[in-house]
């Protein structure tokens, strides 16, 4: 049984008259706050799910909209630790990975593009960061390791 009073889960709503307008201010400021110190990275390590609200009644997956992975270039541009804080459980962090990848691909074309783009996405950005609010929360290495075992096994599954 589960004695916390906190939430399972942070839920960043961002909506889409933000999205629309490119003002990332209001998200930036809320992903900004998981970091305002060691204690509350920690705290919120794993346990955020950002998501894009106004989008329910399209056809398109948010990933598929030019303005909304826009927008999530300019959030990955002040706030690349979505490795260290969103849920492995939950499909946010993969909405997010889908921007950085070319959208409308045929089944074989995305066999062959994804993977090299996706390599070099986490090698040069995403992994840096995450170790880098790994080692600034405090993470032991036993949590590091079981957090970038999680990472790969979601990718895994993608």
């Amino acid at each position: 049984m589960n004695n916390r009073t906190e939430p399972d889960l942070l839920y960043i709503v961002v909506s889409k008259l933000d999205i629309l307008s490119g003002n990332i201010q209001p998200t930036i400021d809320a992903l900004n706050s998981l970091t305002s110190s060691p204690a509350n990275a920690l705290r919120w390590h794993e346990r955020v799910a950002v998501v894009f609200d106004g989008y329910n009644d399209t056809q398109w997956e948010i990933f598929e909209i030019a303005e909304a992975r826009d927008f999530v270039f300019q959030l990955d541009e002040r706030f690349p630790f979505w490795l260290y804080f969103l849920s492995k459980a939950r499909f946010e962090l993969q909405s997010i990975m889908l921007c950085f990848l070319p959208p409308f691909l045929t089944r074989e074309a995305k066999a062959r593009i994804f993977p090299e783009k996706l390599k070099t996405l986490m090698e040069e950005r995403w992994l840096p960061a995450m170790t880098f609010m790994a080692e600034f929360s405090g993470l032991t290495e036993a949590e590091f390791e079981k957090m970038t075992e999680s990472v790969f096994e979601y990718i895994e599954m993608e």
